[in-house]
C-alpha cells in the first residue's frame, strides 16, 4: 500500500538498523522493534527503501568478499575514542575500503588513498534552502579532496540523477569561477544574499495551530511596523521533532538598524 513507518513524535520515517533488526527516529532517539506486517494494509510484503551505510556496507561485501571494509556513521561512532579508532585502523593499512556519511569528509587525510565515491551525490541539491547549492559543492570538493592527496592519482566518482547539474559538473572540473557564475545569477533573480541580508525567527509550540497562529501574529506584526519582505509563515522542515512543532518565519532586509528594532520589539512582545 506504500505505508510509511514514522515516529509517533516526529514528522520523519523510522530507519531500519540491521544489527539490532529495529526501527529508531534519528531526531527524538525513538525506537522499536521491526514490524513484520504493515500497520496500515496488514500485508508481510514489507521491504526497505533507500541505501544506509549498513546496505552499502553489505552490498561490497557481496562484490568484494576479501575486501575488509569499516563503517563510520552516527550509529557506531557515539561511544568515546571510537571516531579515531576507526580512522586510525584505517590509516595503518587494516581496512580496504571506508564506508560513511559527511563525517568523512572533512580533515581526514589518507595518504593511501585513491579512490572516492559519492552515493546519490545530487540528494545534497534537494534541501529546501537557497544554500543547497553551495553547501554540496563545498561537500563534493571536500570529499574529491580525500583521494590523491600525496603521491597517489586520485579517482572520484560522483553517482546521481541528475549528475549535469552546475555545481556538480563545476566540482568534476575543478571549477569554482564556473560554480559561482551560476550560482550569483540565480541569487541575484531570487533576492537572496549577497543581494539582501536574512534573519530567519523559529516558532516552537507543543500545538500545530498555536505555533502556526503564533508565527502568522509575528508575521502580520512585522509587516505592518516596516518595509521589509517577510516570507512565510511555512512549515519547517521537518515539522515537527520531539512532539513540538515548528514554523519558520523569513525575512529579507538591507537597513541593520531597521531588523534589529524589529527583532527587540518581537522579543519584547
Amino acid at each position: 500500500c506504500g505505508e510509511v513507518v514514522k515516529c509517533p513524535h516526529c514528522e520523519v520515517s523510522l530507519t531500519y538498523h540491521k544489527n539490532d533488526d529495529s526501527l529508531k527516529c534519528h531526531y527524538c532517539g525513538y525506537q522499536m522493534a521491526n514490524i513484520k506486517n504493515c500497520p496500515n494494509c496488514h500485508s508481510n510484503k514489507v521491504r526497505f527503501v533507500g541505501g544506509g551505510t549498513q546496505k552499502v556496507v553489505e552490498e561490497i561485501n557481496k562484490l568484494y568478499p576479501e575486501a575488509k571494509v569499516l563503517r563510520m556513521d552516527m550509529d557506531n561512532t557515539k561511544n568515546k575514542g571510537a571516531h579515531e579508532k576507526i580512522i586510525t585502523s584505517f590509516l595503518n593499512g587494516e581496512a580496504d575500503i571506508l564506508v560513511g556519511t559527511q563525517m568523512v569528509a572533512k580533515g581526514l587525510d589518507f595518504p593511501k588513498c585513491s579512490l572516492v565515491g559519492i552515493l546519490n551525490s545530487d540528494l545534497a541539491l534537494k534541501y529546501p534552502t537557497f544554500l543547497a547549492p553551495a553547501q554540496a559543492y563545498n561537500l563534493f570538493v571536500q570529499v574529491s579532496g580525500r583521494a590523491g592527496r600525496h603521491d597517489t592519482d586520485g579517482i572520484v566518482i560522483l553517482q546521481g540523477y541528475d549528475v549535469e547539474h552546475y555545481a556538480i559538473r563545476a566540482s568534476k572540473n575543478d571549477n569554482y569561477y564556473a560554480f559561482y557564475e551560476q550560482e550569483i545569477k540565480y541569487r541575484k533573480l531570487g533576492n537572496y544574499p549577497p543581494f539582501v541580508k536574512l534573519v530567519e525567527i523559529m516558532v516552537i509550540a507543543k500545538g500545530y495551530e498555536e505555533g502556526f497562529r503564533e508565527a502568522s501574529l509575528i508575521c502580520e506584526y512585522v509587516r505592518n511596523k516596516s518595509q521589509v519582505k517577510v516570507l512565510g509563515p511555512a512549515e519547517d522542515f521537518i515539522v515537527k521533532i520531539n512532539d513540538q512543532y515548528r514554523f519558520i518565519i523569513t525575512i529579507k532586509f538591507n537597513d541593520d538598524k531597521v531588523i534589529s528594532d524589529i527583532l527587540e520589539q518581537i522579543y519584547v512582545k
